[in-house]
């Protein structure tokens, strides 16, 4: 071995033998903090998975979507590029795959949840996807989020029979206090949407209802709810800007229906054209309307 060679030998151990001692201190350190051992990615600047929620500000400036690669993403709903990547804590597995999100009305924080080992529901300062609270022991997995007008309010859907519950946050959502829900569903929450007021929210499900609530200091009072007939499973929902009218995408057929938001009585069903290939509104199977 030359002289040069050796020379090099020698200080590339000096160097990296440092430098590796320091990171198996630090992967100790962080195992013990989190009896989980770090895990290393790959950054592909866009979602490797289904992405399962997408959520907005109210200027329309940003986009956040969630995703199955375990990741949300923040977008210049403008320029159209990747600004924020957020990665909840994660093991194999489901550990860590995102079913939903909602971002704050000023884009200053978003929401995000899925499934977790303590069903954690994460805010994230959207400018550089730090988290500045963590909801934690929710019953079950989170499927819907949706803000209030106002931002102040954050109705959470959940899966099974665990219905939705409602956090009032402050101090820029570094605090969240939890409000009055509602447990009394028979399946899980399909979807959560405000009028533009803030003064209804309306809730669907796959036991077929869709309930509208008005949001209290103290938590959610239930207006009314209605099992709407032959107008399909209700999915998707979202209001008239006068919010006189809720409309509702169905999560077995390619129909929108229309409900008056007082009675949730049908006005209207929207039907796909005769003879058009269409999925249903929930994104499964498609079927050609005859």
């Amino acid at each position: 071995m030359t002289i040069r060679r050796r020379l090099w030998h020698v200080l590339e151990r000096a160097l990296t033998r440092p430098l590796l001692i320091g990171l198996c201190m630090a992967c100790a350190a962080g195992l013990h903090a989190s009896e989980s051992p770090p895990t290393l990615r790959i950054e592909t600047g866009a979602h490797v998975a289904p992405i399962r929620a997408l959520g907005g500000d109210g200027g329309g400036s940003y986009l956040v979507t969630a995703s199955e690669d375990k990741s949300a993403r923040v977008w210049d709903a403008v320029g159209g590029g990747q600004l924020t990547v957020f990665r909840p804590p994660s093991a194999p597995g489901n550990d860590g795959k995102l079913y939903a999100v909602a971002m704050t009305p000023d884009g200053a924080v978003f929401a995000t949840a899925g499934w977790t080992v303590s069903n954690d529901l994460y805010l994230v300062r959207r400018s550089d996807g730090q988290i500045v609270h963590r909801i934690t022991g929710l019953p079950d997995v989170v499927t819907h989020l949706s803000f209030s007008p106002d931002g102040r309010q954050l109705a959470v859907g959940l899966w099974g029979r665990n219905g939705v519950r409602l956090y009032q946050g402050s101090d820029g959502w570094s605090k969240a206090q939890a409000l009055e829900g509602d447990t009394d569903y028979e399946q899980e929450v399909h979807a959560t949407a405000w009028s533009a007021d803030g003064k209804v929210l309306a809730v669907s499900s796959a036991d077929g209802l869709i309930r509208t609530y008005e949001p209290t200091a103290k938590g959610l009072k239930l207006l009314r709810r209605g099992l709407p007939t032959g107008t399909g499973v209700p999915f998707g929902l979202a209001f008239a800007p006068d919010g006189q009218t809720i409309a509702a995408g169905a999560s077995d057929q390619g129909s929108v229906t229309l409900f008056d938001t007082k009675t949730l009585k049908a006005r209207k069903t929207l039907s796909p054209a005769r003879g058009s290939h269409v999925a249903d509104l929930a994104g499964r199977a498609k079927y050609k309307v005859v």
